[in-house]
């Protein structure tokens, strides 16, 4: 399922066509876990049947912010120290 022309996007809105294996180095490199976590790189074609992505996770910063996020989604919370 080969396409001739690829598409990657960037949650910061970066687009870029055909991107060379460099390029798709550089995006992927640029990735944070705040406002640009994720690349998706897909067939420039009205209705692809694959696609491929890069994400990072975003992760709390302190084992207090883990603990309040577990604590808002109504699980129960367990700190091992």
């Amino acid at each position: 399922m080969g396409a001739q022309y690829y598409g990657a996007d960037s949650e910061n809105g970066d687009r870029i066509d055909d991107p060379s294996e460099d390029t798709l180095f550089m995006m992927i490199s640029d990735l944070n876990d705040s406002d640009n976590t994720f690349v998706v790189v897909q067939p420039d074609e009205d209705d692809p049947v694959w696609f491929t992505s890069v994400a990072v996770p975003r992760l709390p910063r302190t084992a207090n912010q883990a603990g309040q996020r577990l604590l808002k989604q109504g699980l129960d919370a367990a700190l091992c120290l």
